[in-house]
This record gives structure tokens, C-alpha cells and sequence, in this order.
């Protein structure tokens, strides 16, 4: 496999427009899909496609996707995909540049481009990690999944899965994930509650018992949890209470693999400082959320 440079591949996307479709046969599996922007059709595609093709050109096309695309037979004739925008935490934008029909198929995605939690069955390791997880889901297995891709030992070598340079190649570039994975959504350093008092990542702080810990303060949950449920209620439209009861639950997730998972984690990725342990549980905490993040369900013909 030719190694390339970390860049977000096109798959089935987590928010497709209902006009466009992709084709599987029966039986779903969870995997981990890489999050691009949504498909922007207008509703007056029909009437409007050489409008659209005028303002999406093809020439402005992200050049190192289209050396992508072309490396691993990924055709998307009826898209247009942009460079990534830095104003936009790095995200691009994929257009439609002609019509597409009801259920179309607009795109093929290679199976080994694909991180699926049953991936895992190929690991030894990884399947051992699981099993010591209190408790079991699909959100386990693909986490140890992605973490046995991004820390291979030897044993890993002359697995497909987790020696393939382009799988490590496109799972380094995960930079962005949920609510918080960057400590800028929780405002300035200088913010009470904010980024300067979070225990490695938002995911990683707090305790299954911060609702007894903080009731004497009157408060809901760790208050950083708090004040973080309230910048997402703010930026999603939710209710807060809706926003802290997945942010708790989020945290109840991670703390439930995490002791298992660790052991994944040969050398931990970032610079935060703490012990060894605590940059693990760290990387563990950033690789969940980046999954939460991208994650969909699709079948596969070989499953």
C-alpha cells in the first residue's frame, strides 16, 4: 500500500440529502466513517445545474483529494470536493455539481477504506482490550478497533487491517471530533469552568458520582460538564438539560472502556502534561470522541 497524506475520505456521509443514496445489501455493521460536509443540492436542481456547475467549478477542486480519490478508485463524478477551510476548523465542503436522481448512488467506497468494529475480530489484542471494558457495545469495539490501526505493535505487522500504511495514514488525520475535543470550543483559557480547567479533554473529566460530589454546590454535574452543556445547548438549539444528559452519558461511556483500552495505547499521542497513565486515558478519550463523531451505520456485502 502507498502511503498518502492524511486527508478526510468521501463515504456515506452522516447527514445525506434524501434524493441521494448509496446501495448495500442487507445486514448493518457499525463502522467509523470520516465526516465531510454535507451534500448542498438546491431544491431546483434540475433547472439550476448549470448555475451550480458555474459556482462549484471543478478547477477549484482539493487537489490532494483528487490525488487521493485517484490513488484508491474513489469516483464521485457528480461531486466536488474543496480544499479544507482553516476558518472552518478545517472542514471542506462537498457539492453536488450535477443533478442527482432518487436514489442514485453517488459514490463507492473501497471495504478497505472502511474501519469496522467487526475489524476487531483480526486482533488479538484488541479483542482481549474489549473484553476488559465494563461494559460492552459497538462503541467499544470500534474505539479498539481505531486504536489497534493507530498502535501497531509487531505482532500487528502481517495483520491487513492494522499494518496498512493508508488506514494509520487517514486515522492521524482525525483532528476534529465532538463537543469539546478541542478545548477552544470551551471558550478562552482565561474562562472560569473553561478549557484551562478540564482533566486532559472534555470527555475525561469528571466522575460517574459528580452528581453527588457537586449537589452540595447546587450543581447539576462537574461544573465544567456544566458549562459546557450550556455553550451546546447555545450552538444546537437543544434544551440544556438534553445537552448535560449526553455529555454525562458521553463521560459514563468513555469511563466504562477506558481501563480496558489503555493498553492499546503504546505511545500517547499528545503533548499533555501527566503521567504516562493519564496520557493514555487522554488519547483513549480523543479517539472515542473523534469515532462519536463520525460514526454511521452501512452493510457489507462480505457481512
Amino acid at each position: 500500500m502507498k502511503m498518502i497524506l492524511p486527508l478526510p475520505l468521501l463515504t456515506v456521509l452522516l447527514v445525506i440529502p434524501l434524493s441521494a443514496s448509496f446501495s448495500f445489501p442487507p445486514r448493518a455493521r457499525h463502522i467509523y466513517l470520516p465526516r465531510l460536509q454535507s451534500l448542498s443540492l438546491d431544491s431546483k436542481s434540475s433547472s439550476s445545474s448549470s448555475s451550480t456547475e458555474t459556482s462549484n467549478p471543478v478547477e477549484v477542486e482539493c487537489p490532494i483529494w483528487s490525488q487521493y480519490a485517484t490513488t484508491n478508485s474513489i469516483k464521485t463524478p457528480k461531486l466536488s470536493i474543496y480544499t479544507p477551510n482553516p476558518d472552518e476548523r478545517g472542514k471542506g465542503g462537498v457539492y453536488a455539481t450535477s443533478p442527482i436522481a432518487a436514489l442514485e448512488v453517488i459514490a463507492r467506497i473501497p471495504r478497505r477504506l472502511i474501519v469496522a468494529a467487526s475489524d476487531l475480530q483480526s486482533s488479538e489484542r484488541g479483542m482481549e482490550a474489549a473484553a476488559e471494558a465494563k461494559v460492552f457495545s459497538w462503541a467499544v469495539d470500534l474505539t479498539a478497533a481505531v486504536l489497534v490501526a493507530l498502535h501497531p505493535t509487531e505482532n500487528d505487522r502481517d495483520d491487513d487491517f492494522a499494518s496498512t500504511a493508508t488506514t494509520r495514514g487517514w486515522i492521524t488525520g482525525w483532528k476534529e471530533g465532538g463537543w469539546a475535543t478541542r478545548g477552544a470550543d470551551l471558550g478562552p483559557p482565561e474562562a472560569k469552568f473553561g478549557p484551562s480547567c478540564v482533566t486532559g479533554s472534555l470527555l475525561s473529566t469528571g466522575s460517574d458520582n459528580d452528581h453527588n460530589v457537586f449537589a452540595k454546590f447546587r450543581l447539576p454535574s462537574h461544573p465544567v460538564i456544566h458549562r459546557a452543556s450550556i455553550g451546546l445547548a447555545l450552538l444546537t438549539g437543544a434544551e440544556e438539560d438534553e445537552c448535560l444528559d449526553a455529555l454525562v452519558c458521553r463521560g459514563k461511556a468513555y469511563r466504562g472502556m477506558r481501563d480496558g483500552l489503555l493498553g492499546l495505547v503504546d505511545t500517547p499521542i499528545g503533548d499533555r502534561k501527566g503521567s504516562i497513565r493519564e496520557q493514555r486515558a487522554w488519547d483513549v478519550a480523543d479517539v472515542l470522541s473523534r469515532v462519536l463523531s463520525r460514526v454511521t451505520m452501512i452493510q457489507l456485502e462480505e457481512e
